[in-house]
């Protein structure tokens, strides 16, 4: 992939904690890369089921007042939280929030997306179902997600200078960490590339780590630092722990889109670090060009 060099960042937002984080976060983001950010918050303004005995023509008619006053609350709601430190501009449109993202991802040109999630599983996410979730099954730019932690300060999921990227040898990876490398770069921050291997061997092969530091892009290099790690059982949870014990803020890791019949699905390593990483993560997507590619994928790889 190209240099990663955002100029236009969407944050889609609801006003609540979570998106105050996402805020904070893509104010640094578009502060170190001179670029602009847009606030989007989607609602259909459809009244609740409560209140059924409203009028028919109700809704049409408070349609632009109530527009408004989302309007007029998200530029509140940006002057306290963005302020003067980055460019900013809002907007609200009448969609379902997953849909109202992935057609201003396209209108707007959106080089990355920052958006909060509340990394809910198990039958809470299948009642509630995750917008961040949905967004990462469907965009090809880079998407960083932050879980909402209520003993950390919105400031504390804003801050990098440390980042994780596993690796794998994979095109994919190669993408994020050339994207993790633009990110260090900008923040003056450093790298812990890991090398996730998943085998059954006690010690890593005398010169992995040498061909980890070759297979790496020579311009970022110098801003690394190179672990290998063996790892049996789940590679999400060793690498979500690796990131906690190194106070890493953010993990970088690639994904690879493959297509079964009509749905989207991405690795399933990096999908629990999505789920369940206490630190932002910055997923970094390459979709597969082919039918046949897409096949092959399925066949070879279990992991992004």
């Amino acid at each position: 992939m190209d240099r990663f060099s955002p100029k236009r960042v969407l944050v889609p937002v609801d006003f609540t904690p979570t998106s105050t984080v996402a805020l904070a976060a893509a104010r640094q983001l578009t502060s170190g890369y001179g670029a602009e950010m847009l606030a989007l918050f989607a609602d259909t303004f459809v009244p609740p089921i409560a209140y059924a005995d409203i009028p028919i023509g109700w809704y049409d008619e408070n349609l632009d007042e109530m527009k408004n006053a989302a309007s007029a609350r998200l530029v509140t709601y940006l002057r306290e939280h963005v302020g003067d430190a980055a460019r900013w501009e809002a907007r609200v449109v009448t969609d379902t929030p997953v849909h109202a993202i992935l057609r201003t991802v396209k209108e707007w040109n959106a080089d990355a997306v920052v958006m909060g999630t509340h990394g809910w599983s198990g039958w809470r996410r299948a009642l509630l179902g995750s917008v961040a979730e949905s967004v990462l099954h469907e965009l090809e730019i880079p998407i960083l997600t932050i879980r909402h932690r209520t003993e950390a300060p919105a400031e504390t999921h804003a801050r990098m200078k440390r980042f994780l990227c596993p690796v794998n040898y994979s095109d994919v990876a190669r993408d994020a960490i050339v994207v993790a490398g633009s990110l260090a770069e900008s923040f003056d921050g450093e790298i812990y590339v890991v090398h996730v291997v998943e085998a059954n061997r006690h010690e890593p092969h005398e010169g992995d780590l040498d061909a980890l530091r070759e297979w790496i892009p020579h311009d970022i290099r110098h801003r690394c630092l190179y672990k290998e790690l063996v790892i049996r059982g789940n590679a999400a949870e060793t690498v979500i722990d690796l990131a906690n014990k190194l106070d890493t803020d953010m993990i970088v890791v690639g994904a690879q889109h493959r297509r079964f019949v009509d749905t989207t699905v991405i690795g399933t390593t990096t999908e629990r670090i999505l789920r369940h990483s206490s630190c932002p993560v910055m997923t970094v997507i390459r979709k597969v060009a082919t039918e046949q590619q897409a096949t092959r994928v399925a066949e070879n790889a279990t992991t992004a």
